[in-house]
């Protein structure tokens, strides 16, 4: 565990908890502001390891719970394609929780700096504060469809996929279908019926010709 220095806000009639994740299939890297700390408290946890989610949650609401005040926990974290499993799940759990449009976020893509998740996640929490303070186009929220909602945009998917693929299928070779489409293919292939009709009746007339040797014409 480490720290980093944020703005937290003011405090109210809630001790507050900030979460912020930033999530990965290996791991998961947790940022907390407690109430009233200037610090950011980081945690690391194996990528889907709910058990131990509800281990650090349990000990911030504990440490929480000792000021006095009803606890509440506000979380976040960039909004991807994983699905909303774990909005759900924090919702469940009690937690108020923000998926993130991780575009909506100020900052320098183009800029040489070094790609780590302990800047990730301190950005991550600064905007998430922000917004909680009020203050306007630090990022934008992401509207977490209904279950139902998911699932019938997953089938639409699903079928938009399918018939994707049947198209591919039927669709004819490249080259006969711009051969297909050529002007000359009518009179070339009525050339070629005719030659090969015409080939065909001389060796009807005359077997041996279609195998008799044609000796060039001498100067």
């Amino acid at each position: 565990m480490c720290t980093d220095h944020t703005d937290a806000p003011a405090g109210s009639e809630y001790a507050t908890i900030y979460l912020a994740f930033e999530l990965s299939k290996a791991k998961w890297q947790l940022g907390i502001m407690m109430p009233g700390a200037e610090k950011m408290s980081r945690y690391r946890i194996d990528g889907g390891d709910m058990a131990a989610l509800s281990g650090v949650l349990s000990r911030a609401r504990a440490k929480a719970e000792q000021l006095g005040k009803p606890v509440r926990v506000l979380s976040c974290y960039e909004a991807g394609l994983d699905g909303h499993w774990l909005h759900r799940w924090l919702t469940t759990n009690g937690i108020v929780n923000y998926e993130i449009d991780a575009s909506s976020i100020e900052v320098s893509r183009r800029a040489r700096r070094a790609k780590t998740d302990r800047i990730d996640l301190a950005q991550l929490m600064r905007a998430f504060l922000a917004y909680q303070r009020g203050e306007v186009g630090v990022c934008s929220m992401v509207r977490v469809p209904t279950p139902e909602d998911e699932d019938r945009k997953r089938r639409t998917r699903e079928r938009e996929r399918l018939l994707k693929e049947r198209t591919r299928a039927q669709q004819p070779d490249q080259g006969t279908a711009a051969w297909s489409g050529h002007p000359r293919r009518h009179a070339v292939e009525a050339e070629l019926s005719v030659g090969s009709r015409a080939d065909a009746h001389r060796r009807r007339a005359c077997p041996a010709a279609a195998f008799e040797r044609r000796d060039p014409p001498r100067a």
